[in-house]
Formats: C-alpha cells, sequence, structure tokens
C-alpha cells in the first residue's frame, strides 16, 4: 500500500536543497554550506522548526551570456512578503497575501517603512554571517530605478 503524500508551507529557497538532500541521505551537512538541512520538515519530524524568512539572492552573469536580464539583488521571502535589494537600491516589497501575483510594489510605500527596515537588518545580518560581499551601505542608500513587473 502506498503511503499519503504531505504538503508543507514551510519556506525553503534552493540553497536549501544540497543541505536536505544530505539530510534525507543521512549524510553530513559539509561546513562550507550556507543553506539550511530541512529533512526533518519533509519527514514530518514535528520537532523541526519552520524558518520565519528565508534569503533570496541572484547575480547577474556575465554580458555575453544567453539569459534573462535579472539585476544582481539580495532579498528575502516570508510567508507574507517578498522584499529585494539591488546594487542601486531598495527594489520592490510584495503583500503575498493580499497581492499573491506580486502587481503592486510597496516599496515606495512610507507605511511600509518599519518592516522594509526590519528586513534590511536581517539581509545584512544574513551577509555578514554567510561572508556575502553584497555592498548594503550602499544599495540602501536609495530606491532602485530598474522595473519592479
Amino acid at each position: 500500500m502506498k503511503s499519503k503524500g504531505r504538503k508543507s508551507n514551510a519556506l525553503f529557497a534552493s540553497v536549501d536543497i544540497y543541505p536536505t538532500l544530505c539530510g534525507l541521505a543521512g549524510l553530513p551537512v559539509p561546513k562550507h554550506c550556507s543553506g539550511r538541512d530541512h529533512s526533518g520538515l519533509m519527514r514530518g519530524d514535528n520537532s523541526s522548526t519552520e524558518l520565519e524568512m528565508v534569503f533570496l539572492m541572484n547575480e547577474q552573469g556575465p554580458p555575453n551570456r544567453m539569459e534573462v536580464d535579472v539585476q544582481t539583488y539580495r532579498g528575502v521571502r516570508t510567508k507574507t512578503h517578498t522584499y529585494a535589494v539591488q546594487l542601486d537600491g531598495r527594489w520592490c516589497l510584495y503583500d503575498n497575501v493580499a497581492d499573491p501575483y506580486q502587481m503592486k510594489n510597496l516599496v515606495h510605500d512610507p507605511t511600509y517603512k518599519p518592516l522594509i527596515d526590519k528586513f534590511d537588518k536581517a539581509l545584512i545580518a544574513w551577509s555578514k554571517s554567510t561572508g556575502d560581499p553584497f555592498p548594503y551601505d550602499k544599495a540602501l542608500s536609495s530606491y532602485s530605478s530598474y522595473p519592479a513587473a
């Protein structure tokens, strides 16, 4: 008899894939990995804790590569919001509950300043803990001119 599949609303980032596969295979996660092992959540372990947020990042490739033109950015995703900062400033903030298709960029709305400050602090702390060289001092001093689709 087949066991019934499970669903989870846990946050999961691509950087977590390798450590989670190691955990599922019963292998130790290498120290150089900055992602997290979520194998306990996948196994239904109730003692596993879900993350409040996951970190997002992108590095723009060399100009001669055939790829979508996406600028270098860092961001966070929570169950309720997505926020990102590009090299030239704060890029986007979406309310994923009220606007699940991310049609209304809230990054310029002063109502969200406390939330943006919280996300900025989390990004800087994550950057320091992983040794990420993203230049937050420069990026957080302005707002990006890049389109936020």
